[in-house]
């Protein structure tokens, strides 16, 4: 009996680890991200409340509160580990999700509220592309850092540079991620400028560094030739004298 009520703690604790890893568990964690965000802000408002939403902005110097990094602090569940008993690669783009969200509804809180109350709807904003690079292993109950950022934009893109960290005396880097994201209304592309202009985080400085770091992820991210390759081997096609 004893050992029976032993197991049955263990199996529940195992999994209470494991809860990233449980039915509906994602839907959850990213749609908490945005009613903490986003929807509990929208009430306070609407009940008289002073709500400030996005990044601090100094009142000195340039306005690059663009560039806030957002740390998000987690650790890999057992579930999340492939054969190798290592943080399996698949479950790096979830983590993303999740990562994403929180900092494109921090940074763009205002605006999406704004346009909440114009719309009565938010906009969608997909994933355009993603690439990883994977660098160093994740064990199992090992804790680690998302920390993410916009990085650069042009009139359709936005791009936000995400790592994975492992924190120590090194700071080590598990996975380095660049993600592609547009902002859209039903078929329409909202620029990337009209939303920062709106939360007040647009500014000359911002857009230099965005050009700079554009340079380095414009062409990391270049799809366009790939899609153009066949997966399927070419017939060979038999010399003639």
């Amino acid at each position: 009996m004893r050992l029976t009520i032993a197991l049955k703690v263990l199996v529940a604790l195992y999994l209470a680890s494991s809860y990233k890893s449980l039915p509906l568990a994602y839907f959850f964690r990213f749609f908490n991200q945005v009613f903490q965000l986003l929807i509990v802000p929208y009430i306070k408002k609407k009940l008289g409340f002073t709500v400030k939403l996005g990044p601090p902005i100094k009142n000195e110097g340039p306005n690059l509160a663009i560039f806030t990094p957002q740390v998000f602090k987690t650790y890999n569940s057992p579930f999340e580990c492939d054969m190798f008993f290592h943080k399996s690669n698949s479950t790096y783009f979830t983590e993303l999700d999740i990562v994403r969200t929180r900092l494109m509804c921090t940074i763009f809180g205002e605006f999406f509220l704004q346009y909440y109350g114009r719309h009565g709807s938010f906009p969608y904003v997909p994933v355009s592309a993603v690439q990883a690079t994977f660098k160093k292993e994740i064990k199992p109950y090992s804790r680690y850092n998302v920390v993410s950022r916009i990085v650069a934009w042009d009139n359709k893109w936005i791009f936000i540079l995400s790592k994975f960290i492992l924190p120590g005396q090194n700071d080590r880097t598990s996975c380095t991620a660049i993600t592609r994201y547009i902002l859209k209304q039903g078929r329409k592309t909202i620029e990337p400028r009209e939303a920062m202009k709106a939360c007040g985080l647009y500014s000359k400085e911002a857009e230099e560094i965005s050009q700079k770091n554009f340079a380095m992820v414009e062409d990391f991210l270049n799809t366009g030739d790939i899609q153009d390759v066949d997966l399927y081997i070419p017939e060979v096609i038999p010399a003639r004298d």
